[in-house]
């Protein structure tokens, strides 16, 4: 992989995250559906102008559902019901180890020896930050957030498998399928939805742009690049990399603080990417 793309995976990486914090304050302002609901409004907004993908109804509206739907149906609801930001972030990147499963049994990719073993040391170090978090969490939390990371990774096999396509559009008409069931759900599960829309602020605007803007349009889209250039083998363990960029947010934020266990599964982690995904080769 070349090093521009490497710095944009780890891009991505760092503005996922990021995106933690942001679901947290969006949380804390709406309820999980409607906080699904905002968002792909939003994010869906310019399909009145871009056309559609030169891709299926049927096939569009059930990578839609992997990929945004459940993921963030479970994401949400399993942070709204115990999960912290830090540990949520941790969590989510079991998509790592399961999307290369996958790859093999539907796409038939080949997962090799390096990245099995840089697999392996990331695991290691996402299981010491994990024994690090001091948080309470609860079982359905935890059930909730390892099903959003499996159906993450059920969508970056489908994205795979599209083949080359304008990521972008793609990303956009996506995001027209969860506004209406989302929005139907949360009244019937939630209630009325006008008091928390009519109670926004600034902080709960600025949550829904960087969720429908920045994560979605931007990740997204250089996310499903690079899963269209490169084997799912090779991109997904860069999303390893999201904790650490996740616990130094909450930080920031949330003042949380790190021992020298986790830092030291941070580092565990990076040195995991490494091995899975970079090419290590002698000159001369």
């Amino acid at each position: 992989m070349p090093l521009r793309h490497v710095g944009l995976a780890i891009l991505v990486a760092a503005l996922w995250g990021c995106n933690f914090v942001a679901i947290r304050w969006g949380l804390d302002a709406y309820p999980p559906l409607l906080l699904i609901a905002l968002r792909f409004a939003i994010s869906a907004a310019p399909v009145l102008i871009v056309p559609r993908p030169a891709i299926p109804w049927p096939r569009l509206l059930i990578l839609s559902l992997f990929m945004f739907v459940l993921q963030f149906a479970f994401l949400f609801a399993g942070m709204e019901l115990g999960m912290t930001p830090g540990m949520a972030s941790i969590l989510m990147q079991s998509q790592a180890f399961l999307t290369p499963a996958f790859a093999m049994i539907a796409l038939g990719e080949r997962v090799t020896a390096r990245q099995l073993a840089g697999g392996a040391v990331a695991l290691a170090g996402l299981a010491l930050v994990a024994a690090t978090v001091d948080a309470s969490m609860t079982l359905v939390g935890f059930v909730l957030t390892l099903a959003a990371a499996a159906s993450w990774a059920v969508g970056n096999v489908m994205q795979k498998s599209i083949g080359p396509v304008d990521r972008f559009a793609l990303t956009l008409w996506l995001s027209v399928v969860p506004p209406i069931p989302a929005l139907l759900a949360s009244l019937a599960l939630e209630g009325d939805p006008l008091g928390p829309i009519l109670a926004t602020g600034w902080r709960d605007l600025g949550a829904l742009i960087y969720l429908a803007i920045v994560s979605t349009w931007f990740g997204y889209v250089a996310w499903g690049r690079l899963l269209s250039l490169y084997p799912v083998a090779m991109v997904s363990p860069y999303a390893l990399l999201i904790p650490i960029f996740g616990m130094a947010s909450s930080a920031l934020v949330f003042g949380e603080r790190f021992g020298i266990e986790r830092l030291a599964g941070a580092a565990l982690v990076m040195l995991g990417v490494a091995i899975a995904t970079l090419s290590f080769r002698r000159r001369g």
